[in-house]
C-alpha cells in the first residue's frame, strides 16, 4: 500500500473516528464479568473493571445511576451490566459507562479462593500454634516486594520515622502475574538461606483480587510456614486479603502498618523517652520558675523596698524588744521592793527598840548583861535600866 495515498489524520480526528465506529457498531451491550479494583470516588461515582479469566474491561458508573443498585460492589461480584461503550478521548481509552447492574452471584476467582482457604484452615496451616513471635527489637529488617512499587516507598518511609536507625534489607522480587508466585517464595527462602534479618515483611501494594493472587499460591504459603524468621503480611489495603494474610506470624492491613508494627517496640522506647524527657523538662522548668521567682525578689526594683521593709521589720522587733527589757525591769524592781519592805518590817519586828517603844526596859548589871529574872540580882547590885530615850542608873533594894 502507498502510504502517499493515505489521507492524514490528526489524533483528535483519528479517535472521534474510533468512537463513531463504536457507537454505530455497539450501540448498547450487556456484558457478563466479575468485579475487580472497584474504587467508589468521594463525588458518587463508580469505577471498576470487569473480568473474565482471559481479559478485562474498565467500568464507570455516575453517581445518577449507583443509587439505583442495591448494595456496593465488592471484588468477586459476578454481575451483569448494561451500558454503552465510550472513548475518552485525552488518553485514548476505551470503558464502559454503565447504566444498570444486577447481580448473579459470587465469582469463580473469589469462590475458588474462599474454597482454598478452608482447605488449608483445615489442614491446620492457620493454626495459632504455627505463629512465631514477633521480634521486638529487631536489628536489621528485610523486605520482600517490588523495587518498584510505592509500597516499598511507604514501608520505608514510616521505617525512618519510627526508627532511623534500623537496617533495612530489600529483597527484590516480582509481587504480579505468572512468575510472581515462585519469585515471592525464592525472596522467603533466600532470607532465611543468608540469615538476612531478624524480622521479614512480605508485601506489596493495593490491587484487583487477581493481582493479589500470587500471595494466595501455595508455594508462598509454603515458604512462609517454612520460615525460621518471623513474617509479617502486609498484602495490599484493608480491604484486600490474601491467603499469606492467615498463615504469616502477624498479618497487617496495609504495607505502612506492617513497617508500623515491625517497629512497635522501638516506637514504644522512644515513646517512653519522650514521656521522661518531657517530665524531666516539666520538673526543670517548674524548678527554674521557683528559683527565677526567688530572684525576682532581689531584683533592683524591689530591692529598696526590701531593704525598707526588713529594716522596719528590726525596728519594729527592737522596740518590742525594748519595751519588753523595760516592763521586765520594772516588775523586778517592784519585786525586789516589796521583799525589802517585807523584810525590813521581819526585822523591825525583831529589833529590841520597837518592844521599848510599847513601854518596855532593858535591865543590865555592871557586866552589861541583861537581867531576865529577879534571882540575878542581889541586893545592893548596881544596875543600868535602858528606856526608849537613854539609860538610868541605879541600886537594887530590898
Amino acid at each position: 500500500m502507498d502510504s502517499n495515498n493515505i489521507p492524514a489524520l490528526s489524533v483528535s480526528a483519528l479517535t472521534s473516528l474510533i468512537k463513531d465506529t463504536f457507537n454505530q457498531n455497539f450501540p448498547y451491550l450487556n456484558i457478563l464479568g466479575e468485579v475487580s479494583n472497584f474504587r467508589p470516588s468521594s463525588t458518587g461515582h463508580w469505577y471498576f473493571s470487569l473480568k473474565d479469566n482471559n481479559a478485562s474491561i474498565s467500568v464507570v458508573m455516575f453517581k445518577n445511576n449507583t443509587w439505583k443498585v442495591d448494595r456496593l460492589l465488592k471484588e468477586g461480584d459476578k454481575i451483569q451490566i448494561f451500558g454503552t461503550l465510550d472513548v475518552y478521548a485525552p488518553r485514548g481509552t476505551y470503558s464502559i459507562k454503565c447504566d444498570k447492574i444486577s447481580f448473579i452471584g459470587t465469582g469463580d476467582i473469589l469462590a475458588n479462593l474462599e474454597k482454598r482457604k478452608q482447605a488449608y484452615k483445615e489442614a491446620g496451616w492457620f493454626d495459632e500454634s504455627l505463629k512465631k513471635p514477633i521480634c521486638k527489637y529487631p536489628t536489621k529488617i528485610g523486605v520482600v516486594t517490588s523495587p518498584t512499587t510505592a509500597a516499598l516507598q511507604d514501608i520505608l518511609q514510616v521505617l525512618s520515622r519510627r526508627a532511623p536507625f534500623l537496617d533495612v534489607v530489600i529483597i527484590p522480587c516480582v509481587v504480579q502475574g505468572e512468575n510472581a508466585a515462585p519469585s515471592i517464595a525464592k525472596a522467603i527462602e533466600v532470607a532465611n538461606t543468608f540469615d538476612i534479618c531478624d524480622q521479614l515483611i512480605v508485601s506489596r501494594g493495593g490491587g484487583s483480587i487477581e493481582d493479589l493472587l500470587p500471595f494466595s499460591e501455595e508455594v508462598v504459603l509454603k515458604a512462609i510456614l517454612d520460615s525460621d524468621i518471623p513474617i509479617i503480611s502486609g498484602v495490599g489495603h484493608e480491604i484486600d486479603f490474601a491467603l499469606s494474610d492467615f498463615v504469616s506470624d502477624l498479618r497487617a492491613p496495609t504495607p505502612s502498618a506492617a513497617a508500623e508494627l515491625a517497629s512497635s517496640g522501638y516506637n514504644q522506647l522512644i515513646s517512653k523517652r519522650e514521656d521522661l524527657e518531657k517530665d524531666l523538662n516539666n520538673a526543670l522548668s517548674s524548678k527554674v520558675s521557683y528559683l527565677q521567682e526567688k530572684v525576682n525578689k532581689y531584683d533592683l526594683k524591689n530591692l529598696n523596698s526590701l531593704i525598707l521593709s526588713k529594716i522596719e521589720s528590726i525596728y519594729y522587733r527592737s522596740v518590742n524588744a525594748t519595751n519588753d527589757i523595760e516592763l521586765a525591769q520594772n516588775n523586778k524592781l517592784t519585786n525586789f521592793t516589796n521583799r525589802y519592805k517585807l523584810a525590813k518590817l521581819e526585822i523591825d519586828s525583831l529589833n529590841p527598840k520597837s518592844i521599848l517603844k510599847k513601854g518596855y526596859s532593858i535591865v543590865r548589871n555592871k557586866d552589861n548583861k541583861i537581867i531576865n529574872s529577879k534571882k540575878r540580882v542581889k541586893c545592893d547590885d548596881d544596875i543600868t535600866i535602858t528606856f526608849i530615850d537613854g539609860d538610868i542608873s541605879a541600886k537594887v533594894g530590898k
